[in-house]
């Protein structure tokens, strides 16, 4: 199998994410589109995985290929390529299938945890999690559903964190996949730096950092979890199978 992963930034990488896909024998596709901005053939790609970055979905003036990738992301989903978005790549997907993204209403940077819907229960990735699920998170943004999504996650200061759409796209808003060495990169980049302390004020980060080393355990439980489901979805749409039923036998 062929994953294209699509960083928007060196430092925001796949983490747990790629980790999973890296032990599972996939040839991983990588490409940082902030140097890179050609991407790759989706038709050739038997997944794709979007990333995160400081830039807003919307910002068309400042990263002229932003309307390409979303019209990239739009094409490869409606053929039924599985996809999963993180943060940044959430919105995107969003966006690019006809919802909306804006400010939230501040910037929500640290531990929260997300809440998940009913309708997770029944998700491919998701079921099998428990309701309440501990979280990272580093955005002032937010999105609006598109057409004909699911939601499946939300947190108490942003009602929308993880969505599907169809039957193999995945938009997760929050962070599963990285720790505290991962936030400490980020933290190095004036427009994270400047949302960290608009949150919590100036000398954040060290507390930040501690807090997170005490929860990197339970996030990659999850994100190992949500990555392996993930795959059998991969696995199903490149053999031709049937979607990936959820644990128990419920299907997405």
């Amino acid at each position: 199998m062929r994953v294209g992963i699509v960083q928007h930034i060196t430092v925001e990488t796949a983490g747990t994410y790629g980790d999973v896909l890296t032990e599972a024998g996939v040839d991983t596709v990588p490409v940082v589109v902030a140097d890179h901005p050609r991407l790759p053939d989706w038709h050739a790609l038997d997944g794709i995985v979007v990333l995160g970055g400081p830039m807003s979905a919307t910002d068309d003036d400042r990263y002229s290929w932003l309307r390409g990738e979303r019209a990239w992301i739009r094409a490869a989903v409606e053929a039924g390529r599985p996809f999963l978005g993180v943060c940044l790549g959430a919105q995107l997907l969003a966006l690019a299938l006809g919802g909306s993204v804006y400010p939230g209403p501040a910037p929500e940077v640290g531990i929260a945890p997300v809440a998940l819907t009913p309708e997770a229960e029944r998700d491919p990735l998701f079921a099998g999690l428990p309701g309440s699920l501990s979280a990272f998170h580093w955005h002032g943004d937010t999105f609006s559903l598109p057409p004909g999504a699911v939601l499946l996650a939300g947190s108490a200061s942003y009602a929308h964190q993880v969505f599907r759409w169809g039957s193999a796209a995945w938009g997760i808003q929050c962070h599963f996949e990285v720790g505290a060495d991962a936030a400490r990169a980020w933290a190095e980049l004036p427009p994270y730096a400047a949302a960290l302390q608009q949150a919590h004020g100036a000398d954040a980060l060290g507390p930040l950092l501690t807090a997170m080393r005490r929860e990197e355990a339970a996030w990659r439980r999850t994100a190992r979890h949500l990555a392996q489901r993930w795959l059998d979805v991969v696995r199903a749409r490149s053999t031709g199978g049937p979607p990936a039923p959820a644990p128990g036998g419920a299907g997405g």
